[in-house]
């Protein structure tokens, strides 16, 4: 029952709000960006929903772009739902 505490803190919640509402993918300057917060606790965030499975990345160029895992999405939106 509560093997996914760790997806309920609010930063790693508006990233995959940003995630999922996103047609392709975001670099992380752009989160960084659009999320306001420092680039070292987007990637720490990021790490950790990247090791569950929960987003994938590519590097392209000297930017590395995040986006939800096709697999995870209706996860995912089930989780927002359950959130908003």
């Amino acid at each position: 029952m509560f093997k996914n505490l760790w997806l309920f803190d609010k930063q790693k919640l508006l990233i995959l709000k940003n995630l999922e509402s996103c047609k392709n993918s975001y670099a992380g300057c752009d989160l960084v960006e659009i999320l306001n917060i420092k680039k070292s606790l987007l990637s720490y965030h990021l790490k950790i929903l990247e090791d569950k499975g929960i987003i994938k990345s590519k590097k392209v160029g000297r930017k590395k772009l995040y986006q939800l895992n096709p697999t995870k999405r209706k996860f995912v939106k089930q989780v927002l739902e359950v959130v908003n």
